[in-house]
């Protein structure tokens, strides 16, 4: 709050967006680790996507079921993503959500009686 005081960093916690959040003074994931991951080269960033489902294959691999969505919410395409290994970022409501759809739609079946 100093800094947006001082003019340094814009007006958030200042400015009123207390109730989401002091933006300008959190260190989000778009300044801490995926800065870092996109330095590395190794990673790409996409935005719109909502991934849609998990699914396991047969190889071990999973496999995610993502929605290309429009400024307007609609999908424009679906993209399929597979990978070794996982990690769900999607806050404790939305990694939960995830999980449970795709346990109850019969496409991650390893999963316990302690998910959700």
């Amino acid at each position: 709050m100093q800094k947006e005081a001082k003019g340094e960093v814009y007006p958030s916690a200042l400015g009123g967006e207390v109730i989401y959040g002091n933006n300008a003074g959190k260190y989000s994931l778009d300044l801490t680790y995926l800065k870092d991951a996109e330095a590395t080269g190794n990673v790409t960033v996409k935005t719109l996507r909502k991934v849609n489902g998990i699914k396991q294959l047969d190889n071990g691999q999973l496999e995610l079921d993502v929605h290309v969505i429009n400024e307007e919410g609609g999908v424009d395409a679906i993209e399929y993503y597979s990978c070794d290994k996982l990690f769900l970022n999607a806050g404790s409501t939305g990694t939960s959500e995830l999980l449970l759809k795709s346990q109850a739609v019969g496409t991650l079946n390893n999963l316990n009686e302690h998910i959700g």
